[in-house]
């Protein structure tokens, strides 16, 4: 399989068990047109939680006392009573996908889980979503939906952030809110290489991005990327991280 196709098929591959319960935080918001969820609350990275703190080696222990400290103002991280590292060992990585969403779930603790949700008009989406959820906004949702999206068109690069948002005591998400038409953009043009650049790594689709100029500019993305690492490689390489000759 051609190195592009092997990468598209890895990145957009949907992880089911971790789209299934992550997708059920979009029952709490006015309909999106296209989401997914990225970061360690989705995706499970190898010495970020406390319960493998067992492994006792001290560069991990210096590593998880630096990811406390950077997230100081995010909920502490509990450790799992009834996982050991032992039986925390999955076999596929869509298990391993999941682990750090299952750890947590119904705790309220943990990493913060990330979404974004592109929507066909942001300004009717917050106003909706004013109504059902004006707890999730700053000061700024105090002042309606226009001010929202102009702050977002003005500072934000076209995204809106609520931060910190408490799901019914079981989880902790951060969200951010896009037009659609404004992340076709910056996918088929680098506009900003903000939502971008964040979906050149690992993410969750909750929804399939919808046919038509949206998911090309997905595939746009992604082939550009390949394109711009390969320019930046040396003539002599391997698909594997950190095994490059300069040859």
């Amino acid at each position: 399989m051609p190195l592009f196709q092997k990468m598209a098929a890895n990145h957009s591959f949907m992880h089911a068990p971790a789209a299934l319960r992550l997708g059920s935080v979009l029952e709490q918001f006015p309909p999106v047109a296209y989401a997914f969820a990225y970061g360690s609350g989705a995706h499970y990275q190898p010495g970020l939680y406390d319960y493998e703190r067992s492994e006792t080696s001290s560069s991990t222990a210096s590593q998880l006392e630096r990811v406390r400290v950077d997230a100081s103002t995010e909920p502490s991280v509990r450790p799992r009573q009834d996982c050991t590292p032992r039986n925390c060992e999955t076999s596929t990585s869509a298990s391993r996908n999941t682990l750090s969403f299952d750890a947590f779930r119904g705790r309220g603790q943990g990493p913060v889980i990330d979404f974004i949700f592109a929507v066909k008009d942001a300004h009717e989406w917050h106003q909706q979503n004013l109504s059902r959820n004006s707890d999730h906004y700053s000061w700024v949702g105090r002042l309606g939906p226009k001010v929202v999206c102009s702050v977002a068109e003005a500072i934000g690069v076209g995204v809106h952030f609520n931060a910190l948002v408490q799901l019914n005591g079981q989880m902790t998400i951060k969200y951010g809110v896009i037009e659609a038409a404004s992340l076709e953009r910056d996918l088929s043009l680098w506009e900003h290489l903000y939502i971008a650049g964040r979906m050149h790594k690992p993410v969750t689709p909750l929804l399939p991005a919808p046919p038509g100029l949206l998911a090309a500019a997905q595939e746009a993305n992604l082939h550009n990327a390949l394109a711009a690492a390969l320019v930046l490689l040396p003539p002599t390489f391997t698909e594997e991280v950190g095994e490059c000759n300069d040859g």
